[in-house]
């Protein structure tokens, strides 16, 4: 899949060098963002083919932003991450 362009947000630095090493060694394209503003800021610059975004962040988390997305960008596929999971997060992502 060359010339995916990959958005990863997540408030912690080792997640997003993970998520991006994992990502760069499949030749995906890999924008990091540390916040969900962060995030629509670079969304607004450039087109990206997916996000990949953690459920629970300060201030804005990863629901704000699925919401952004299905509302301005609605061709953008989004992966939610989480280290806290629960029955209630996973049916309202859906």
């Amino acid at each position: 899949m060359k010339g995916v362009h990959i958005l990863v947000v997540d408030d912690e630095e080792v997640v997003l060098e993970s998520c991006e090493r994992a990502l760069v060694s499949h030749r995906y394209h890999v924008t990091r963002a540390k916040s969900v503003d962060a995030a629509i800021e670079e969304m607004r610059r450039r087109y990206f083919d997916v996000v990949i975004v953690d459920l629970v962040m300060p201030k804005k988390g990863g629901m704000d932003l699925l919401k952004f997305v299905k509302e301005n960008f609605n061709q953008i596929q989004v992966i939610m991450i989480t280290g806290y999971s629960s029955i209630n997060t996973a049916v309202e992502s859906i």
